[in-house]
């Protein structure tokens, strides 16, 4: 009925809820990214976040509310323009 993919290492059903199997808190970086990828953000404290893409694209969310859940698949919380802070990411 719903087909599963896989896309990088992501394994998720085309329909449906799929939860997150582990958290852990980050800071941002222009260098480091995460293995594997991240599913979605939880923000702490507000103010912009800057994240790049499984493509290497970036994409700006501009005023992120404190305790605001961003998702998205995402490789790395950029520091150059993200403001925000307090950044637990859900794999």
């Amino acid at each position: 009925m719903f087909g599963a993919k896989t896309v990088s290492r992501i394994h998720y059903q085309a329909a449906g809820s799929n939860p997150a199997v582990h958290a852990e808190n980050v800071v941002k970086s222009d260098v480091n990214t995460f293995s594997p990828i991240g599913r979605s953000l939880r923000v702490a404290s507000p103010g912009a976040v800057q994240l790049t893409l499984p493509n290497s694209d970036t994409v700006d969310f501009l005023s992120v509310a404190a305790g605001e859940t961003i998702s998205c698949y995402f490789t790395r919380v950029n520091s150059t323009v993200t403001t925000a802070s307090g950044f637990v990411v859900y794999y």
